[in-house]
């Protein structure tokens, strides 16, 4: 399913022959090949194991074991990093951890592809003298998880933050509550639109008219464009806000280092 959009990289087939694993964009951060031959017993060992659901180890960790053996056995000629991310959120998922902000490590790795793959080389490095240590690979798990949450935590109470600072703008403003919809959207820096407005305040045509005409005479709004290609966007008081209440220059801590 992963891989059906690219028939060379042959979708549900184990791969037929040796493979180099390297990061994205041929960094070489990581660099080993791999026996194709064994690798369909040790994907068997990898699904019975992950069937017995070792009840001993907190989900988060079971879940961190079984992307880093997918990224080992490298079974397959592409989409092996998908692979293992879709079954680490899967073990999560049988352990009950739904909830995104935890289940999903997709954004923390995209946004830090280096050290992912750093990490995975730590392990990767004692492979071949049977000296494998996957605690590295289980602290980066772990606070990569933190730090997900945690960034969730700031959005949220920035998002409330915002919100009440535009709402405390549009009082002064004399403009109507339902302004509010648009004016969020707008200091998020999403392009609004008169039918975008129409349907977020419930209003008729020459109400949005005369409302974002309002929004825009205040200064919260700034039209951009002519007759049917105008839209609106956040004027500098919007923006302003939104960089005023923003956390993002504040690094999120490793909890490891925090412990000790």
């Amino acid at each position: 399913m992963m891989m059906r959009h690219d028939l060379s990289a042959m979708p549900g087939l184990f791969r037929p022959g040796g493979d180099v694993v390297r990061s994205r964009g041929g960094q070489g951060i990581l660099s080993h090949d791999f026996d194709y031959q064994k690798v369909p017993n040790l994907v068997e060992e990898l699904v019975r194991e992950l069937g017995e659901n070792n009840g001993d180890s907190p989900g988060m960790v079971q879940a961190a074991m079984a992307h880093l053996n997918v990224m080992m056995i490298h079974p397959f000629k592409d989409g092996n990093g998908r692979m293992a991310r879709a079954l680490q959120t899967l073990v999560l998922a049988r352990e009950r951890i739904l909830d995104p902000a935890f289940s999903s490590i997709e954004e923390y790795l995209g946004s830090n592809t280096r050290a992912y793959y750093e990490a995975l080389a730590e392990v990767f490095s004692g492979r071949s003298n049977q000296d494998g240590d996957a605690r590295p690979w289980v602290r980066f798990v772990l606070v990569t998880h933190f730090r997900q949450a945690m960034t969730l935590g700031r959005r949220i109470r920035e998002s409330e933050r915002l919100w009440e600072a535009i709402d405390g703008q549009r009082e002064h403003g004399g403009l109507d509550k339902r302004a509010m919809g648009s004016l969020y959207d707008a200091a998020m820096g999403i392009r609004v639109r008169r039918p975008d407005h129409i349907r977020y305040a419930d209003v008729s045509e020459r109400v949005a008219t005369s409302d974002l005409k309002k929004m825009v005479d205040d200064g919260l709004m700034k039209a951009v464009g002519e007759r049917r290609g105008r839209h609106y966007v956040a004027g500098n008081r919007l923006r302003r806000n939104r960089l005023r209440i923003q956390e993002e220059g504040i690094p999120i801590p490793d909890p490891f280092e925090l412990a000790t």
